[in-house]
């Protein structure tokens, strides 16, 4: 019951999301200092593809169509030091589908993630070791839509991944 609720939080503090107000990262941080060097922005652009191809239902063409538009948005803002946006890939999805260059659909299995921006990445990069040393919650019930909020799992948990691997031994 609710007493259970109130002594967990009180033992542990637990950092509480509300996705509807926006995850603090953004889904198109690519580690492009570390190990993978130049192929990093690749390497998440296929991260990417892969989440949406799972959640969203999409066919192999229209993985790799999302894929390219992905690629894309990354290459429009190499240089400038800034990371794509999910407004930017729902706008690069939109085009590429008009002039026929990646193929139909992919913008009607993707809109309910690409439509409903749950990115609100910080100035700052998002700890998440710090964030999450007493618990972190995710607070999934103003999300309606299923698909968002396995979307929304699959991308804290690629966060989390990526975040695992640089973390040092002495940091756990």
């Amino acid at each position: 019951g609710d007493s259970v609720k109130s002594s967990f939080r009180r033992l542990c503090h637990p950092t509480i999301w509300n996705p509807a107000q926006g995850l603090p990262f953004s889904p198109f941080e690519a580690d492009l200092n570390d190990e993978m060097g130049q192929n990093s922005w690749k390497i998440q652009s296929s991260a990417l593809a892969d989440i949406f191809e799972y959640v969203c239902g999409l066919g192999t063409q229209q993985r790799y169509g999302l894929y390219q538009a992905i690629k894309r948005c990354y290459e429009d803002v190499q240089g400038n030091n800034l990371l794509p946006t999910i407004s930017e890939l729902s706008t690069k999805v939109e085009r590429l589908e008009e002039k026929k260059e990646i193929p139909s659909g992919v913008m009607a299995r993707c809109h309910s993630i690409l439509e409903m921006n749950v990115f609100n990445p910080q100035s700052e990069p998002w700890n998440i070791l710090q964030t999450t040393k007493s618990g972190l919650v995710i607070n999934l019930k103003e999300i309606g839509s299923d698909t968002v909020r396995e979307a929304i799992s699959a991308f804290v948990l690629r966060q989390v991944y990526k975040d695992i691997l640089k973390w040092e031994k002495s940091e756990v």
